[in-house]
């Protein structure tokens, strides 16, 4: 997984074992990153630059400026273009291969939405892209929600909220929206500023279930299962994306995720705060990974169990110092208690296992040789 800074840097890491694996610069604070699907590119964009990166080689292959603020970034299955949505209502196609543009797609929202028409011309605050579902999810202010078919290009139409919630809401204002992945189900998922969740057809734009959920971050796992949503009191929440039933919840009592991403294999999720990083693995992830093929409907699926799932952060001691030998494949751990651990590199989960708790008062471990 890859971490951006606010100093240009990209840091790489192993998701295994969150070693360290290469550390590039953009060269700007870093807004959005995107891997390609095998994980060969790595597209990095910021306020005025939009770079693509060789993850083998650790190298750039090319670095461009932008005259508009990129919103979201989205790569072909072949790999053979990067798609950037921008601030100007537009969708350019660079080719991964060389500097080329080959094509540049503009949207117009009154062509959608009637309402805009006749109100101030603002910027979309937010894009998301499905290459799976070929949708282009675009928001604007205190407006409905926006599909566009990527290919062919055009207009799909409008998500609109049912008029008796929006009575006791505030309106169509839009927190955040994620695409499921899954092209069999043609789902999108919005969360309202009121505190409400809906999930919407992305070929009938219809409602099809609403929840009342208030969260401000949304991502799906890659397979297209569960929905996370991260709140304003800093814990995660886990939905059944098909149902809207929520199955897990994780507490820290930590500042609101600024960002929040699932890994490539289902079985982890990745949150930003303020100032650091978590990687979590909840079990959930690994049971509805195996279940995968199963075709229990979702609305036989178990109630959550609170006190089964509930997982603060202050029990958790936090990692400090790192330390793998690729000779023994061992990794040593330290921690802000004091404790050392000791986990096998080939299966980290089942093997960790203490080895030395240090005394005293201060007790940080900070470093390992």
């Amino acid at each position: 997984f890859a971490v951006g800074l606010e100093n240009g840097s990209i840091m790489l890491y192993k998701t295994a074992t969150c070693e360290e694996y290469a550390n590039v610069m953009h060269g700007e604070s870093v807004k959005i990153l995107r891997f390609s699907n095998s994980s060969k590119f790595l597209a990095a964009a910021s306020l005025n630059r939009l770079s693509l990166w060789d993850v083998a080689t650790k190298t750039q292959l090319w670095n461009i400026s932008t005259t508009s603020r990129t919103l979201s970034l989205a790569f072909r299955e072949d790999e053979s273009q990067l798609m950037a949505a921008t601030e100007a209502e537009v969708l350019s196609m660079w080719r991964t291969s060389s500097i080329h543009l080959d094509e540049e797609l503009s949207w117009q929202s009154t062509k959608l939405d009637d309402g805009q028409a006749n109100m101030p011309k603002t910027p979309p605050k937010g894009v998301k892209m499905s290459i799976e579902q070929n949708i282009l999810a675009i928001v604007y202010k205190s407006r409905p929600l926006q599909l566009w078919s990527i290919d062919p290009w055009k207009p799909l139409g409008l998500c609109v909220r049912p008029h008796e919630q929006m009575q006791r809401s505030s309106g169509q204002a839009i927190h955040a929206v994620t695409l499921n992945p899954d092209p069999s189900l043609s789902l999108v998922a919005v969360a309202y500023w009121d505190g409400t969740m809906i999930l919407y057809s992305t070929k009938t734009r219809k409602e099809l279930r609403s929840i009342d959920a208030l969260v401000h971050r949304l991502c799906s796992s890659p397979n297209g299962r569960i929905l996370a949503g991260s709140d304003n009191d800093g814990g995660i929440n886990l939905y059944d994306f098909e149902s809207l039933q929520l199955i897990h919840r994780v507490r820290p009592r930590e500042d609101p995720a600024i960002d929040l991403v699932f890994t490539s294999d289902n079985l982890h999720i990745i949150d930003v705060r303020v100032s650091q990083l978590n990687l979590w693995e909840p079990a959930v992830l690994a049971s509805r990974d195996i279940d995968s093929n199963s075709s229990e409907p979702a609305g036989s699926l178990c109630p959550l169990d609170d006190n089964a799932t509930l997982v603060r952060a202050e029990d958790l001691a936090i990692i400090t110092a790192l330390r793998c030998c690729n000779e023994t494949r061992l990794a040593f751990c330290g921690r802000s208690n004091g404790n050392v651990d000791v986990c096998s590199l080939n299966d980290p989960v089942k093997t960790l296992q203490p080895l030395y708790k240090h005394q005293g008062t201060s007790k940080t471990i900070t470093k390992i040789e």
